[in-house]
């Protein structure tokens, strides 16, 4: 995975194209900009970093990301905004830079896996109940903008990847964000059920437990001091 994170970011715009051997179902991003914008969600699922890529190459896109701490912070930002994408801080801030890129009918992108610090409900997803950031279903009603989940499966022997567009049910946008992030979890276990073995099952997604319920993850034993 670190071979594969260092290659697509190091590619330029034709190093994309040549990677991206295929795509399915991208005619519903032209769509929904032909009519106003759109949210585009990718999870932890193939790889994510070659679809903020592809899509640099081929619309306006603005999307969130978490700055990283260490020396290779700087330029992970910068290799991810060289083909055109436009990084905003997961803050405050960053929400009204998606807000301003959807009122300018473009993309505005977002990760809908993650167990967010603040701003997040739990939801079912895979049968457990799963602390999943609400800031997606909220965009989505205010915004009235389709959300359109996309991922990069890995094809055979190396070969490149095929980016797949799936449109999210409407219900997404219910004025109850409880009721939105449900829909949504659901559209992304559905993503996840075609190709598991793509989905990075490292990232500790059932950490935050409901109150009252055990932890799901064995405790990480600490070194023992002397």
């Amino acid at each position: 995975m670190v071979f594969e994170f260092g290659k697509v970011l190091s590619a330029d715009r034709r190093g994309v194209e040549t990677l991206v051997r295929e795509t399915c179902g991208e005619s519903l991003i032209g769509e929904a900009l032909a009519q106003g914008g759109a949210i585009v969600a990718t999870p932890h699922l193939g790889c994510w970093e070659i679809v903020s890529q592809y899509l640099a190459t081929r619309y306006p896109l603005t999307a969130l990301y978490r700055p990283q701490e260490g020396a290779l912070d700087a330029w992970i930002h910068a290799r991810r905004q060289h083909l055109g994408a436009r990084l905003e801080p997961a803050d405050q801030g960053g929400v009204r830079a998606l807000m301003a890129a959807l009122r300018r009918k473009e993309l505005a992108g977002l990760l809908p896996d993650q167990d967010p610090r603040v701003g997040g409900v739990f939801v079912r997803h895979f049968g457990c109940m799963t602390h999943t950031p609400v800031l997606l279903a909220r965009l989505a009603n205010k915004a009235k903008v389709p959300v359109i989940l996309c991922f990069a499966e890995r094809l055979p022997w190396g070969r490149g990847y095929r980016i797949h567009f799936i449109a999210v049910p409407a219900a997404v946008a219910d004025p109850d964000p409880q009721v939105g992030t449900q829909v949504l979890s659901d559209a992304v276990e559905g993503l996840i059920r075609r190709c598991p073995e793509q989905y990075f099952w490292n990232y500790r997604r059932f950490r935050r437990r409901p109150a009252g319920e055990a932890p799901l993850y064995p405790r990480r034993s600490r070194p023992a001091t002397r």
